[in-house]
């Protein structure tokens, strides 16, 4: 399990997200300040974006090369602002996105007011290049795998599949209620407005993901999950790769 604790191996990036650091934007002679976005608002978007995400997919021969993939959705989302109800739907999302509370959020004249100044300050260009970069500025499934918690999960996955104690059964927990809202205030204790309005949704993931975990193996049962107690695994069955473990550690 990685030790590192202290706050100085995070980046700047992962410091704003944990401090739930707000941001500016300027449209005409406005300054919208943006919160960190809460479960709640990820909501109201996902209502909107599932209507246009799916005029987003990256051709399969893009994957894996970051900047063409970048600019593929720069030139697809550049096209949508001048079909109407793609245009309609991308207003509706930046205007979400530039709200922060509860009553702003759920009040469609507040909605309605943003999105008529948005229309009526930026060209098709600017909301184009305004919807891409408040949807990609803030990474959480890059910090996960920064930071070393999705090779965290995969062993104690590993550990989980090896256990002998197969007689527990598992029942629901197949929606947002049961597999994120009730473990999150069980835990912590949190209201349900809190956990929806109160705490910005890259945090929760983050505890989520990052929570501490234990699972008790046997000798037997580690030697078959392959997973080694001071972190350093070696294939017995690579003669090159045990000699130079060997040579490492006389």
């Amino acid at each position: 399990m990685s030790d590192n604790t202290s706050p100085t191996d995070l980046s700047q990036e992962m410091i704003d997200t944990l401090l739930g650091k707000s941001f500016d934007v300027n449209i005409g002679n406005r300054t919208f300040t943006v919160a960190r976005a809460s479960l709640g608002k990820i909501l109201l978007l996902n209502e909107v974006t599932s209507q246009i995400t799916p005029y987003i997919k990256v051709p399969d021969t893009m994957k894996g090369n970051r900047q063409l993939q970048s600019l593929y959705v720069i030139a697809a989302v550049g096209g949508m602002v001048k079909r109407p109800e793609q245009r309609a739907l991308i207003i509706r999302s930046l205007a979400i996105t530039l709200l922060n509370t509860r009553h702003e959020l759920m009040s469609a004249s507040n909605r309605t007011q943003v999105e008529q100044y948005i229309t009526s300050h930026l060209s098709d260009e600017e909301i184009a290049s305004l919807y891409i970069n408040l949807r990609t500025f803030e990474d959480v499934d890059g910090y996960i795998k920064e930071l070393g918690i999705g090779r965290e999960i995969e062993r104690m996955n590993k550990a989980q599949k090896v256990k002998k104690q197969s007689n527990t059964l598992t029942f629901c927990g197949v929606s947002v209620w049961g597999n994120l809202i009730d473990p999150i205030a069980e835990r912590y204790g949190w209201t349900l407005d809190y956990i929806l309005w109160g705490i910005s949704f890259a945090n929760i993931r983050m505890l989520m993901a990052d929570r501490r975990k234990e699972v008790y193996l046997t000798d037997e049962e580690r030697k078959k999950a392959h997973i080694s107690t001071d972190g350093i695994l070696v294939n017995g069955d690579d003669a090159e790769a045990v000699m130079a473990y060997i040579r490492a550690n006389r």
